[in-house]
């Protein structure tokens, strides 16, 4: 039986692992498309570790000795290794020789960081959407210092897609763009042949032609630059600009950093909906990974390819002398607890924030250590226990018990330790003596003690006593501990995890560049779109006569969760007077709606009603910047079909998957 996929999956090389060890160091990587940063590491010879820790958008990375800086969507945070820290981890005592944990955060807005660097005490980087150098600090979200000669001002337009540096002796040498552009991203009319590399601070042009170049690094006087579209490593000769492949890649090579004889090199795998993307040479043939060059002879040494997740890499750095590094992002908690001052580092001692009383009932403890213990929490809201105990709710049904109230029949067990609550599940019994898990989660200073295991099997003692039949649980692989859950529901006895639902999360600034939602908000005889609001009584007994007759799939149903749905935003269409499909848009937040409903009928879908009716949905978006479509993991008809109508103007944000599992009983004969 084939092994079922599961977050960042990846294969490599014995050598990529290998060299890793023998040189005593550790890589750190940023992908925004999955919203991640991730340190490699070697344990043994032939193995790889990886840490995936959560940031927003992450991209450029900047490394100085025991500090890093990482670029974000709309910050910059800094995080330190602090010596002692790492070693004394509470989590994992002895385990790290280093740990990397935020010190400060700049709140620069969006700006699309691109390549970061430590110079002179300053974090320096390209300000990709503004076209410039920029300082970061404190002062302002960004401090400007150069622009290329042909950028006449300062706009948020990206107009040649600046994003790379060299640096050389600790000053800034070279610099590279997608295009000599000054308009509005014009760069991306001649993103295969329009790229250079000038010199700074002159901004002379010293080579052009080149195939969307990143990461320019000299190394040992010469100037090397990654050929992203061709997937290529090249010399320039700075001379006269003439540029010399070293290797092939395999994909589209963006972030590079170098340690001794070696470069370690990211490349990415292609987004086919992508317009920037997809009409690259390499777009069949590329992965997502890290490459290993050894540089004197220009030949591959050794690589990692992701088979999950990770689609896109943007910044690949070195951490020297770091074996077992890990690093802690400002969404969890436990980094507040580590703290330093000069000459001096220590852990400070979890507590228990606001803590409430709350009714439990004990049902046993643990034999081999009094501190812990287990119980059920009674008589309490799941709002109520979701407001006492945030850090313990999986993150969507935490949204949801802060959208509305959660009623049902619900289990809540929580493990204990000296009193206070420090692992949580909530379990909901259906009415058809069925049970779903909707959160299951245990404080980062308490995992691995088996605490959740724990609490999770006295569950199913209880449900299994009641007759329940099986317990279903669903998730998503967006969230950082999705990982964590999937490992625990398999030891706990639950089928293999499948995906189920697609989700597609559109950016609705791009979308709306689109040249087919003006040509498709206009409207036409015999056709009408009107707002889900002026719905007239007869309409909703026509739409209940429908459902009735079973013409509508039970998953794109037009009245699902009605507190929810936006009624100004969702778009019913009309035929001749007669309903014939809809868009359903619920509300996630207030930037953000989910489209929980497409459909059109069969016989009507020749004449493109479901274009008409996303365009005048999108139209009205004026507040909304994201918009996350839903389709069944196996109906490829409208995943293709969604995937290449968003294709263009990279409206596309990110694509997650819906995961579900199910475990079975053996049920009693009579309920207890």
């Amino acid at each position: 039986m084939n092994k079922a996929p599961t977050p960042f999956d990846c294969s490599y090389s014995p050598q990529f692992a290998e060299l890793l060890h023998n040189l005593g160091i550790s890589l750190i990587i940023s992908t925004y498309q999955a919203g991640k940063v991730i340190i490699l590491s070697s344990v043994e010879k032939d193995k790889l570790i990886q840490l995936p820790r959560t940031f927003d958008n992450p991209m450029g990375i900047a490394v100085e000795k025991k500090a890093l800086a990482i670029a974000t969507k709309n910050e910059v945070v800094v995080l330190r290794n602090a010596d002692g820290l790492g070693k004394r981890y509470p989590l994992n005592p002895g385990k790290y020789d280093g740990i990397f944990v935020p010190r400060a955060k700049y709140y620069t807005g969006n700006i699309a960081m691109h390549d970061m660097e430590f110079i002179a005490n300053k974090i320096t980087g390209v300000n990709t959407l503004f076209s410039c150098l920029c300082n970061i600090d404190d002062k302002y979200s960004f401090t400007p210092f150069w622009k290329p000669p042909f950028i006449s001002e300062l706009v948020s337009e990206d107009r040649c897609h600046l994003n790379g540096t060299a640096t050389e002796n600790n000053s800034i040498k070279y610099v590279t763009a997608l295009g000599k552009t000054n308009t509005l991203q014009g760069w991306r009319n001649n993103k295969m042949s329009g790229g250079i590399i000038m010199e700074y601070p002159s901004g002379e042009i010293i080579t052009e032609g080149l195939g969307m170049p990143h990461s320019p690094r000299v190394y040992d006087g010469k100037l090397y630059v990654l050929n992203s579209a061709q997937g290529e490593l090249i010399r320039i000769n700075t001379k006269n600009g003439t540029s010399e492949v070293i290797c092939n890649l395999g994909g589209f090579a963006r972030g590079m950093s170098r340690y001794g004889d070696y470069l370690f090199i990211g490349v990415s795998k292609l987004r086919h909906n992508s317009a920037v993307f997809r009409d690259l040479p390499i777009a069949e043939k590329s992965f997502a990974g890290v490459v290993a060059v050894y540089l004197p002879y220009g030949s591959i040494a050794g690589q990692l390819e992701y088979t999950m997740s990770v689609d896109e890499i943007y910044d690949v750095k070195v951490l020297e002398g770091l074996k077992r590094p890990s690093i802690l992002s400002d969404s969890s908690e436990v980094h507040e607890l580590a703290l330093s001052v000069p000459g001096q580092t220590f852990w400070a001692q979890p507590s228990e924030k606001g803590k409430k009383h709350t009714n439990v009932e004990k049902t046993t403890s643990n034999s081999e250590n009094e501190k812990f213990s287990y119980k059920i929490i009674k008589n309490v809201s799941i709002k109520s226990l979701a407001k006492q105990f945030p850090s313990l709710i999986f993150p969507p049904f935490l949204k949801k018990t802060e959208k509305r109230r959660v009623p049902g029949n619900f289990i809540n067990l929580a493990a204990l330790y000296n009193g206070n609550v420090v692992a949580l599940s909530i379990t909901e019994i259906r009415p058809d003596k069925t049970a779903e898990l909707h959160s299951v989660m245990t404080k980062k200073e308490f995992r691995r003690k088996g605490l959740a295991g724990n609490i999770l099997k006295l569950t199913d003692e209880i449900l299994s006593k009641n007759n329940i039949k099986y317990t279903d649980i669903v998730y998503s692989d967006i969230y950082e501990d999705t990982e964590i859950i999937e490992k625990l529901i398999k030891k706990a006895g639950y089928l293999n995890p499948k995906r189920t639902v697609q989700n597609i999360k559109l950016n609705i600034h791009n979308v709306m560049k689109a040249g087919w939602i003006k040509e498709f908000v206009k409207e036409e005889q015999d056709i009408e779109i009107f707002d889900f609001s002026e719905l007239s009584e007869a309409d909703k007994n026509e739409l209940s006569i429908l459902e009735k007759q079973k013409r509508i799939p039970m998953y794109l149903k037009p009245f699902q969760m009605p507190e929810f749905i936006n009624t100004k935003i969702s778009k019913i269409a009309k035929y001749k007077n007669k309903i014939v499909g809809w868009c359903i848009l619920h509300n996630v937040n207030e930037e953000t709606l989910q489209c929980s409903a497409l459909f059109v009928f069969p016989e009507y879908r020749e004449k493109l009603i479901s274009k008409k009716l996303m365009a005048r949905a999108f139209s009205d978006m004026k507040n909304i910047k994201n918009t996350v479509y839903q389709a069944e993991y196996d109906d490829k008809i409208i995943i293709n079909y969604l995937n290449n109508l968003f294709a263009e103007n990279d409206a596309i944000d990110n694509k997650f998957y819906t995961i579900a599992s199910r475990k079975y009983y053996k049920t009693k004969d009579t309920v207890k």
